[in-house]
């Protein structure tokens, strides 16, 4: 079992509902779904899935600091 999106997100430094949002768009909708697992109503997310969601928001950090900067 992996981790909740609480949990993931507590370690990313965002909110839970940042990773909800993430996770109903894509590209992350359809790449993560198949590392997703409902147990209890609660969705657990496979180590794989976990690194694709951290690459998602470390990608859209490093393009936040860029706009800064220009």
């Amino acid at each position: 079992m992996g981790k909740t999106i609480k949990q993931l997100a507590d370690e990313i430094g965002v909110s839970k509902q940042a990773v909800q949002k993430r996770l109903i768009r894509e590209p992350l909708c359809t790449t993560v779904q198949p590392h997703i697992e409902i147990i209890n109503g609660v969705k657990y997310i496979d180590v794989v899935g976990e690194d694709l969601i951290k690459t998602a928001f470390l990608k859209s950090k490093k393009n936040d600091v860029h706009k800064k900067f220009r």
